[in-house]
């Protein structure tokens, strides 16, 4: 019975341990970012992005600030929705993500496509817009699937550049 019992222990712990190493966050994509919303940030915000998966399920949008907003430098999505839209000339991947902490009334959009490159790593780039809507919903369907031309009530505040990560 003790026998038993402590090969039992020993499963269990095995599996535990196995399954949080599959449960840590993955990173996709990350890279700079640069926001020039002006209003209350009138010098600009910027830091690098990363884009975070738990298995094949998109989690949430980590921001680390290079200086600290409101107190903290890094902020992670409370809400976010990702698309990747094959292209004719490669993908675009566009984003959609509110933040957790600030109380914006809008959504960030990002929008970026990707770009040539001789590295087995996939980079893309593009924008970073404020997006009016009443939920993310809204916003999915408005880039689920792909952004030609930005809209007119979206602005743009920012630029982005963001690369596959390699495991």
């Amino acid at each position: 019975m003790k026998k038993n019992l402590a090969g039992l222990t020993t499963f269990l712990f095995v599996l535990f341990s196995i399954s949080t190493l599959w449960a840590e966050p993955t990173p996709w994509l990350t890279g700079p970012f640069k926001i020039n919303p002006g209003g209350m940030h009138p010098n600009g915000i910027s830091g690098k992005m990363t884009l975070l998966f738990e298995g094949k399920d998109f989690t949430s949008v980590q921001l680390d600030l290079d200086k600290a907003v409101v107190g903290k430098t890094r902020y992670l999505s409370v809400e976010q929705a990702l698309f990747e839209i094959p292209k004719e000339s490669g993908s675009q991947v566009a984003l959609a993500y509110k933040l957790g902490g600030p109380p914006h009334k809008w959504y960030f959009v990002v929008v970026v496509n990707s770009t040539p490159t001789i590295a087995i790593q996939t980079a893309y780039s593009g924008t970073l817009c404020k997006v009016p809507a009443g939920s993310l919903a809204e916003v999915s369907e408005k880039i689920k699937n792909g952004i030609d031309t930005i809209p007119s009530d979206w602005k743009v505040v920012g630029s982005i550049t963001l690369a596959s990560q390699l495991f």
